[in-house]
């Protein structure tokens, strides 16, 4: 591994000792990567943090797998993964015959058992599970988990999910070891130490420090091509950038598009990137704050910014707008021909001034290091609205549970991740009357929407999930808005021209056989 120079230690805050040295010399030739990441999660359990930061997948990836998984370079297409057949038996049970030759870090082999206890009762549905609330919040219709024999399972769902297999594959169907789950002395002693099947192992967590994962040679997809992966929590993204070049990491992620040319400027570094599955916006907390309860305010908010102007100058064109908040993974469903959010400072002035506000500060929260480009993008919103007429302040705190505490809550930025390729797995997981908006943040509710919600996931009837998702478009657009939307956020990393990687457009950052080759 490498030593993390004093410059680093200065740029990106850290303080603490070095994780677990490297293999000594001949013992392993393969190399060990170090990535740095604005934050990493506190556990390695998939399941122990309900609305988990989407950051937090890209450690969590390469340690486990479920049944399926998403091909994120197919639109996002359901693929085989610990399943090397499925079939759909009727609405409600699925069917999963599992692949040979798997084998847990612990050394044990992968049976139906173990599936059926990671999605069973102990672990995620039963009243007392540690993970019911997780449960609840990525896999709602998952009703049980049945053996047939010792390679097959059946998956029942408690009504007819027209999204139940994807829902599987995105994130939620996580399968561990059964035995060295019961075996730890308790969940939190399990949540820093979990046993998977993914093509590395956790070795080692310091928390808001670093995660030191080794390779699982018995991975049933191949050897992996690293010895190990070691992530380090670097928020700031100057640390990052000048870690990078020092030689103290590998890989940095989140890089803002003007420091581009500084990296590939040095030799023996690049820049690659990828698409992305996450939108960014504002979120407007409409239930608490009495200047945003008015609609007029809310939709002059929208048409007083330039997206453009923002994708142009702050992202230097290298990602979208999106033509209203929806994705192409969604198939039928997705509308090619629906117009982008509108910029019209005219309307939004004459909105702002037949609307109940006068002038009145609105608060905008902001971390300043979580989302890529935040802080020039915030500026630049705020000198927006200040020209229509809206007096928006910026107030900074420390992390992202704090941009909706009350009082004096009004704005905070906010990003959806398409988790998996349907509305139900972006749009109405994040403002559905079960998502983080409604419950856990409370800043908006809307009556029809969530009837709509409910009845989009009871049918899959393509045609009534068509109209219903247009409708649920208008609303959360135009009609009552809880949002601004702004651009998709394209994910950009630094890394080492000598390493053969490709990122996904997702935050999951693969470094499996298939994905990754080093010299």
């Amino acid at each position: 591994m490498h030593r993390i120079s004093r410059r680093t230690v200065l740029a990106a805050g850290a303080g603490a000792a070095v994780l677990a040295a490297a293999p000594a010399a001949g013992a392993d030739p393969r190399r060990i990567v170090t990535v740095a990441s604005q934050s990493l999660p506190p556990t390695m359990e998939p399941m122990d943090t309900p609305g988990t930061t989407s950051v937090w997948y890209r450690t969590e990836y390469n340690v486990f797998e479920g049944l399926l998984g998403l091909d994120y370079r197919n639109a996002m297409a359901v693929r085989g993964a610990l399943a090397e057949r499925w079939s759909r038996v009727d609405g409600r049970t699925w069917e999963f015959v599992l692949r040979q030759g798997v084998v847990f870090h612990d050394g044990r082999d992968l049976t139906a058992d173990d599936v059926v206890f990671s999605l069973g009762e102990e672990r995620l549905l039963g009243p007392n599970a540690p993970g019911r609330a997780a449960a609840t919040a990525f896999l709602p219709t998952l009703q049980r988990a049945e053996k047939i024999d010792a390679r097959t399972v059946r998956l029942i769902a408690n009504t007819d999910d027209p999204v139940f297999d994807r829902r599987i594959a995105a994130w939620g169907g996580q399968i561990v070891s059964a035995a060295a789950f019961r075996a730890a002395p308790s969940w939190q002693a399990w949540a820093m130490r979990p046993i998977g099947t993914g093509p590395y192992r956790v070795e080692e967590i310091r928390r808001d420090y670093g995660i030191s994962l080794a390779a699982h040679d018995a991975y049933w997809g191949g050897r992996p091509a690293l010895a190990g992966v070691r992530f380090r929590a670097v928020p700031e993204m100057a640390g990052r950038i000048a870690g990078l070049l020092a030689g103290d990491w590998d890989i940095a992620t989140d890089i803002a598009p003007d420091q581009i040319p500084d990296i590939e400027g040095r030799p023996g570094f690049k820049v690659v990137e990828a698409g992305s599955n996450v939108t960014r916006m504002v979120v407007l907390d409409v239930r608490h704050n009495p200047q945003l309860k008015d609609v007029k305010l809310r939709r002059a908010l929208s048409l007083a910014v330039d997206r453009k102007l923002l994708v142009d100058s702050i992202w230097l064109g290298r990602t979208t707008v999106p033509n209203g908040f929806q994705s192409p993974s969604y198939g039928p469903l997705y509308d090619p021909k629906r117009p982008a959010p509108a910029f019209d400072p005219d309307q939004a002035s004459r909105l702002v001034r037949e609307s109940s506000y006068r002038g009145e500060p609105i608060a905008l929260r902001m971390t300043g290091t979580y989302y890529l480009a935040e802080r020039p993008t915030t500026e630049a919103l705020v000198e927006m609205w200040r020209t229509v007429g809206i007096n928006v302040t910026i107030e900074i705190v420390e992390n992202y549970a704090q941009w909706y505490r009350r009082p004096g809550s009004g704005m905070y930025n906010y990003s959806s991740v398409t988790l998996y390729p349907d509305p139900l797995g972006g749009m109405i997981r994040n403002f559905g009357p079960t998502g983080a908006v409604q419950t856990t943040e409370e800043s908006w509710s809307n009556e029809e929407f969530n009837a709509l919600a409910r009845a989009m996931a009871a049918t899959s009837d393509v045609a009534e999930r068509r109209r219903m998702h247009t409708r649920m478009l208008d609303i959360l657009e135009w009609e009552d808005p809880p949002m601004v939307l702004l651009f998709e956020q394209n994910m950009f990393y630094g890394i080492r021209s000598d390493l053969d990687w490709r990122p996904y457009p997702a935050h999951q950052m693969d470094f499996g056989p298939g994905n990754m080759r080093a010299s």
